[in-house]
C-alpha cells in the first residue's frame, strides 16, 4: 500500500513540476553566495537550483523561501503518514508547494 501511495505522489508531483517549470526565479550572486555561507551543508541539488533559477521537487523549503519569498497563504495538511504544509504563490498562475519534513515534494499549478 504504502509503495503504491508513494508512486502515486511520484507520478502527480512530475505531472505538476512539468507545467510549473516555466517559471525561472533571477536571484542576485551576492543573495546566493550569503545564503550558501551560511548554509555550508546546502545540498548541490539546492545550490543547482539557486544558480539556475529553476525550483524542483527535492529543494529544501528554506530555499524554496529564498528563491520565492514568503508564501501567501500555508496551510497544514494531515496525512496518514505525517504532517504536510501546502504553501501557495500567486504569480502568473497560482502556484501550490506541498512542503514536508522541511523539504518540497510536490509542486502544482492551479489555475483559478
Amino acid at each position: 500500500m504504502k509503495k503504491t501511495i508513494i508512486f502515486v505522489l511520484v507520478i502527480c508531483a512530475l505531472v505538476s513540476l512539468a507545467s510549473a517549470k516555466s517559471l525561472s526565479i533571477k536571484i542576485s550572486n551576492e543573495k546566493i553566495d550569503a545564503y550558501i555561507a551560511k548554509n555550508p551543508d546546502l545540498p548541490d541539488f539546492d545550490k543547482s537550483c539557486l544558480m539556475n533559477g529553476d525550483f524542483e521537487v527535492g529543494i529544501r523549503a528554506e530555499t524554496l523561501k529564498l528563491m520565492l519569498g514568503d508564501p501567501k497563504k500555508v496551510t497544514r495538511i494531515r496525512q496518514p503518514w505525517g504532517e504536510q504544509e501546502e504553501w501557495f504563490y500567486k504569480f502568473d498562475g497560482n502556484l501550490y508547494f506541498t512542503i514536508e519534513k522541511g523539504g518540497v515534494v510536490g509542486i502544482e499549478e492551479r489555475k483559478r
